[in-house]
């Protein structure tokens, strides 16, 4: 099974071009509208990434981000912020609130690729594996590679392959 990633973003549209790019890539997706949502989320099942919206109603994702790492479990849990304000004051905050790294939005499937193995390769490593969680069940929501958006944003058609995804085990 693919590790489990958590998307977060108050745009359903957002929600849906990170599922279906994260899916692509063979990850089991989950989503969250919203900050409180997320931590709820992250408090009950285990993750092995979380893409973190910033700019959400109510606990937005620097919030969420401090809660989230505030819980027993999560400490090392990577975060990483999805934005469209990608100023360097930006990416401090981000880092200020514990998040582990930053993409601009709108999300370029190469970066967030690229992103998903640096931050996923380590966690695959036999003695870095966090034990299976039960509760953790495959989402059938999670996209068919098929129904995957293609870096030229030709929808239909998955994304390229990067021949490293599979051979990260757990990934």
């Amino acid at each position: 099974a693919g590790a489990r990633v958590l998307v977060v973003d108050d745009n359903p549209i957002g929600r849906e071009v990170a599922q279906e790019l994260a899916g692509a890539a063979g990850l089991v997706v989950e989503t969250a509208h919203d900050g409180e949502a997320a931590v709820r989320a992250v408090r009950e099942r285990r993750f092995d990434l979380v893409l973190m919206d910033l700019q959400m109603p109510g606990i937005d994702g620097f919030e969420a981000t401090r809660r989230i790492r505030a819980l027993p479990h999560a400490g090392a849990l990577p975060v990483i912020a999805m934005t469209a304000n990608a100023f360097d004051d930006d990416r401090r905050a981000c880092a200020d609130a514990g998040m582990n790294g930053f993409l601009p939005k709108p999300v370029a499937p190469g970066e967030l690729y690229a992103t998903l193995l640096e931050h996923l390769a380590t966690r695959a490593q036999p003695d870095a594996r966090a034990q299976p969680d039960a509760r953790a069940q495959p989402d059938a929501r999670a996209p068919a590679g098929g129904d995957a958006i293609a870096p030229d944003g030709d929808a239909g058609t998955p994304p390229p392959a990067d021949p490293r995804l599979p051979a990260i085990d757990g990934l």
